[in-house]
């Protein structure tokens, strides 16, 4: 399987996780969770096109939703949660095989 096919299955997996996200009924996080799937489907466009810096710059704001997430399971005394570290799984992949292309 080549690379790009790779970064294209972990880019899905992670707006699936998002997806999850979507679901969530807490105010502030559904609706911020949709901005992200918007922001994953043109990542996959960017991959699809090979704009490895487009990707980068994309994976920035998916790397801010993290912070923000992780910042909104705190506020609620939670530490980590399955989403969030599959979330921080997928980008760590991401941006090394991105940063491999450019």
């Amino acid at each position: 399987m080549n690379t790009l096919t790779k970064l294209k299955e972990k880019a899905n997996l992670l707006e699936i996780d998002v997806n999850m996200l979507t679901l969530m009924p807490m105010h502030g996080m559904k609706d911020k969770s949709k901005e992200v799937r918007v922001v994953c489907e043109k990542f996959q466009r960017s991959l699809s096109e090979k704009d490895w810096v487009g990707c980068i710059v994309l994976l920035g704001k998916i790397e801010e939703f993290e912070i923000y997430y992780r910042n909104w399971l705190i506020e609620r005394g939670e530490e980590e949660d399955e989403v969030l570290k599959k979330m921080h799984e997928y980008i760590v992949d991401l941006e090394i095989e991105i940063k491999k292309r450019l």
